[in-house]
């Protein structure tokens, strides 16, 4: 295992407030992607839902420094939905959230 940084573990815990404030993950339903590729399409997916464009900004670039691509963010009512791809984000999102409550 790689060795972390403090800055690049302070982003982590940032980015888990950020998390257990207000997001939540998707999972792909296994019996329905069994069924067919062509019609079901849903993948792994976690969704931070934040205040406005400065929490955008600032997430964004806290992802891309933790090493992950965040999705094209958009507005879904009066917040901000920023989404960020794959199994390893979703599963990394939720170790960091369990490793920030154990520090609290």
């Amino acid at each position: 295992m790689s060795k972390v940084t403090p800055t690049e573990l302070s982003d982590r815990r940032r980015l888990a407030r950020f998390f257990r404030r207000n997001a939540y993950c998707r999972r792909p339903d296994s019996t329905r992607q069994q069924k067919g590729r062509r019609s079901y399409h849903k993948g792994w997916e976690v969704r931070l839902v934040l205040k406005d464009e400065d929490e955008v900004a600032l997430v964004c670039a806290l992802i891309r420094k933790v090493g992950f691509n965040p999705g094209r963010p958009f507005r879904k009512g009066r917040k901000w939905i920023v989404p960020v791809y794959g199994q390893e984000a979703v599963e990394s999102f939720r170790a960091w959230s369990e490793l920030l409550e154990v520090h609290s």
